[in-house]
């Protein structure tokens, strides 16, 4: 068929139709010490395809030139380029014949064409290119055990709960839309019609932002892959929204109440806010104070420090303990509480906090389509693991015996002093409290 399709149309094909045929789009490749075709027709059609022709040693193929240097380590390295010079227009003259015979391209009729310019039968192709989702899938499964390529590490647990969760919002927002999510269809269009169909769900912006956020990363790690060539991840409108929250902190006076609470009776509400309350005077994440063992309890000079490495930066943190931390681990023999669930310590603190009196309303806001929405609830409804984190940061920061925001960085471990003011929720006029006893107001 293809042959007698080139008969046809061979009087047809001047050199400026094969110049335009893609050629930017065609290159040679060195898989292991395999040549093979990389050739995009468009952004979802595109093959990858053996050539057959290998060479004895990959430090002799030349990338910029996509052909085989000539040396004695190389042997019958010109007559391999006259083929692979054969190979690529043949298969582009194919193409050509294709497009003029009006035949629509798919990936099959570019196989077809590749196996043709070969003049042989069809050879597997080298890698099927996974769609968006497919990718998005792959991505997560092998980089939790795999390292990255951007840190060397595998992807850590809150990430790859975080990824899990955009990935299943994408697939609930694909069928509700009967919207293909492919590399191809990943536009302005696909932006403003994912807000919109997160509103509807009353999701948040912050929420939408941290779902973009994903699908960003997942795009960029396909294109390093060339799955596609598109660069929308980088335009202005497909930024990722986000807006300051109001999330509580928990004073030093509602510590101490949390911290005198008799749950001797509760055994599991004793275990999470014990471990809650050693986040929130270490500056400890959950995903690190859930976690502890003795192993990381240190006595160095008659003082007892908390060294770990956490689990999110890797970054190597050595804390002072309290008073309070100190008690909390000799009440368990002089190890820390037995580990808890994340989800388990989120709930229980709550109800810890109920029992403390927690009952002042606080504001809780959430931003939707850009409208924020403002709501009064009592303060034990609002804490959460990550509470022990702000109150420390925001604590430190408040505490009359001034820390210098470097010094109080190094125990929290954030390597930002933006990151670290994030987690300051001290208003506008505890700060300016904060600065008053300075010298320069004097």
């Amino acid at each position: 068929m293809l042959a007698h399709m080139l008969a046809h149309y061979s009087s047809f094909l001047p050199i400026f139709v094969l110049q335009n045929i893609h050629m930017s789009s065609f290159k040679f490749q060195l898989r292991a010490k395999s040549v093979i075709i990389n050739f995009s027709y468009s952004r979802s059609t595109r093959i990858r395809h053996a050539t057959g022709i290998l060479l004895i040693k990959p430090r002799s193929w030349n990338p910029k030139d996509q052909n085989i240097r000539a040396s004695i380590e190389e042997p019958g390295a010109k007559a391999k380029n006259f083929r692979l010079t054969n190979i690529k227009t043949a298969f582009l003259e194919n193409v050509a014949a294709f497009e003029l015979s009006n035949t629509v391209i798919t990936k099959d009729i570019l196989l077809e064409a590749a196996s043709d310019a070969l003049g042989e039968g069809r050879i597997k192709e080298i890698q099927e290119i996974p769609e968006f989702l497919k990718f998005f899938k792959e991505y997560i499964e092998h980089h939790t055990t795999h390292p990255l390529d951007s840190t060397g590490r595998p992807l850590a647990q809150s990430t790859i709960k975080t990824y899990n969760n955009a990935y299943n919002v994408l697939i609930q927002f694909s069928r509700d839309k009967k919207y293909g999510v492919r590399y191809a269809t990943i536009n302005r269009e696909f932006y403003e019609m994912l807000y919109e169909w997160s509103t509807s769900k009353n999701y948040s912006d912050n929420y939408f932002g941290a779902i973009i956020k994903t699908v960003k990363t997942i795009y960029a790690a396909a294109l390093e892959r060339d799955y596609h060539t598109g660069q929308e991840h980088k335009k202005k409108y497909f930024r990722k929204l986000s807006i300051e929250s109001d999330e509580i902190f928990l004073t030093a006076e509602e510590l101490s109440l949390i911290y005198d609470l008799d749950l001797s009776e509760h055994k599991t509400l004793d275990r999470a806010r014990d471990l809650f309350l050693i986040g929130a005077y270490t500056g400890l994440r959950v995903s690190d104070y859930s976690m502890l063992n003795k192993t990381h309890f240190k006595k160095r000079d008659g003082h007892i420090y908390l060294e770990m490495e956490n689990k999110k930066t890797r970054a190597l943190v050595a804390i002072p303990l309290n008073s309070k931390v100190r008690a909390i681990i000799n009440k368990y023999g002089g190890n820390p509480p037995n580990n808890m669930s994340e989800q388990q310590i989120n709930k229980s603190i709550k109800e810890v906090g109920e029992m403390a009196k927690l009952v002042s309303l606080a504001t809780s806001s959430k931003t939707v389509a850009g409208r924020k929405v403002v709501t009064k609830v009592p303060k034990h409804k609002l804490i959460k693991n990550h509470t022990a984190r702000r109150s420390f940061c925001t604590n430190a920061y408040l505490h009359r015996d001034k820390m210098d925001i470097v010094e109080i960085m190094s125990l929290s471990g954030h390597k930002t002093l933006n990151s670290f003011l994030k987690y300051v929720k001290a208003d506008h006029l505890q700060k300016a409290q904060n600065l008053a006893t300075n010298s320069f107001f004097d």
